[in-house]
């Protein structure tokens, strides 16, 4: 009978032993939550057409190819270059040596910082309208050669502060203002 009592011990020990076991690792149950983040990517795409017969481009514009919004503007310089592509000294005069044709009044330029601005964001895998109809070349001489290019910068819509610490520039409605 003693032997009985101790095998019906050792049960019991055992079951309470087990069912504790069972009831810390069933408040111990952990869950796990995976947060993906996806980095803003800025990335303006230059668009033209150029024509090497008539030594004209045409229809430039600015591509959002990154996958934020972004506020975007342009520069475009002017200079000579030789056969091997070195800038020279001169700088080209419109209609003497090139004529160029703004497009849309969606750009606008800042003559304090040569640059013209998108009035508006443009979302990923949209076209800002164009900036240029057309850039002809009038002068390319024996020695050296007009070369008008065109730099595009972004910088994300969101948040809001970042084109003013980039850009030193305020929206208001979505709208890049722009100082007169």
């Amino acid at each position: 009978m003693e032997k009985v009592k101790k095998i019906g011990l050792i049960i019991i020990i055992m079951l309470i032993f087990i069912s504790s076991k069972v009831t810390i690792a069933y408040l111990m149950t952990t869950s796990e939550s995976e947060n993906e983040f996806e980095v803003g990517i800025v990335k303006p795409k230059i668009q033209e057409t150029f024509d090497k017969t008539s030594k004209t481009k045409k229809n430039i514009n600015i591509k959002n190819d990154g996958n934020v919004d972004i506020y975007v503007r342009a520069y475009i310089t002017y200079n000579f270059e030789n056969d091997d592509n070195t800038i020279i000294e001169g700088i080209p005069v419109l209609n003497t040596d090139y004529s160029i044709s703004l497009s849309s009044s969606n750009w606008i330029y800042n003559e304090y910082d040569d640059y013209y601005y998108y009035k508006e964001a443009i979302m990923p895998n949209e076209t800002t309208e164009d900036l240029i109809d057309e850039i002809k070349i009038l002068y390319n001489g024996n020695d050296k050669y007009v070369v008008v290019t065109v730099l595009a910068e972004a910088v994300q819509k969101v948040p809001n502060k970042a084109i003013n610490e980039l850009w030193d520039k305020e929206t208001q409605n979505d709208t890049i203002q722009i100082e007169s």
